[in-house]
């Protein structure tokens, strides 16, 4: 009997043992996975980072879902200029990315950090600047988080890119407001829009 309970208790502590690893393991493999990560062709001097005291999130409002994206991108070359020629915000959706269009908005035109406003945007050498966009999902999104990739371009057809999770947040404020009063940003020139320009 001593021996039985020997072996009950030797498989006991291997099966809690091995338990323990599993759940440390995919644990670690799961925190990989819902923090940044960043790739870029070979030779492009262009670096992107979502900014961390910046809002990066989504709303919920009516039928569809607004997502916000606050970024600066780098000319990590000291010798020559970068110029990012447009920038592409992606949402995941299973197994596929699902890109996504800026939101209209008649006060867009407002704030020339935009992206539809501030691309393409020439960068010094060693020079980063901050764009933000608001981008809008013609339906619900039924989750707390969701995987989003930001992909700036230039006129080669290089890119870089971060993707990372961003939170559901609760602000019934204007989009605009939500992204530029948290982030404490005026409003850029013009302050009309010029009757030539499109709407």
């Amino acid at each position: 009997m001593t021996w039985v309970a020997i072996i009950l208790s030797a498989v006991a502590l291997v099966a809690s043992l091995s338990h323990w690893a599993w759940d440390w393991w995919t644990g670690n493999l799961r925190s990989r996975r819902r923090g940044s990560r960043h790739g870029r062709h070979e030779g492009v001097a262009l670096r992107v980072e979502l900014l961390a005291e910046g809002t990066n999130c989504f709303v919920i409002r009516g039928g569809y879902s607004l997502i916000f994206a606050s970024l600066r991108v780098y000319n990590e070359s000291e010798q020559r200029a970068a110029t990012v020629a447009r920038l592409v915000v992606e949402l995941r959706r299973g197994r596929r990315w699902r890109p996504l269009a800026p939101q209209p908005n008649d006060d867009a035109f407002i704030f020339g950090s935009l992206a539809r406003n501030a691309l393409p945007m020439e960068l010094a050498p060693g020079a980063s600047e901050d764009i933000y966009e608001v981008f809008l999902l013609p339906d619900l999104i039924d989750q707390t988080n969701i995987r989003v990739r930001v992909v700036a371009w230039d006129y080669s057809g290089a890119h870089a890119f971060v993707d990372d999770t961003l939170a559901h947040r609760l602000d019934d404020r204007p989009p605009l407001d939500i992204l530029f009063q948290t982030l404490d940003i005026r409003p850029s020139t013009p302050t009309k829009r010029d009757p030539s320009l499109p709407a």
